[in-house]
This record gives structure tokens, C-alpha cells and sequence, in this order.
């Protein structure tokens, strides 16, 4: 298997707030950067409204 590209939904450990335990949750692969490393956004499930307001303001700045 190769290195995953931007597009790619990949499922890997997430740390929990005390870096100690975790579970293995599905992520997206924004970006494909040199070398091994990635940009990657976790999917979740549950998302309140604000947050997602917040996420949709964000992408537009990113991406306008």
C-alpha cells in the first residue's frame, strides 16, 4: 500500500486530551506533503451547529 494521496480517508489512532489512550478513528487526507508527512481532518459523527458554522467560515477563507 502506498503512501495515501489528498482524498483519501484513512483510519488511524486519536490521542484523547491526556496523550495516554485513544481510539482509531477515520480521517480525511487534506494534503499529501513531501517525505511521510500529512494534513489530515478527523471525521466524526457529531458536530454541534455553531461548529459546523465555524468549520464552513473556515474553509471558505481557505479555499476562496
Amino acid at each position: 500500500m502506498g503512501k495515501p494521496v489528498a482524498g483519501d480517508v484513512v483510519v488511524l489512532p486519536f490521542p484523547q486530551t491526556n496523550l495516554q489512550t485513544g481510539k482509531r478513528r477515520p480521517a480525511l487526507v487534506v494534503a499529501d506533503l513531501p517525505g511521510d508527512d500529512l494534513i489530515l481532518c478527523q471525521i466524526t459523527s457529531q458536530i454541534s451547529a455553531s461548529k459546523l458554522t465555524e468549520v464552513k467560515a473556515k474553509l471558505r477563507q481557505l479555499f476562496t
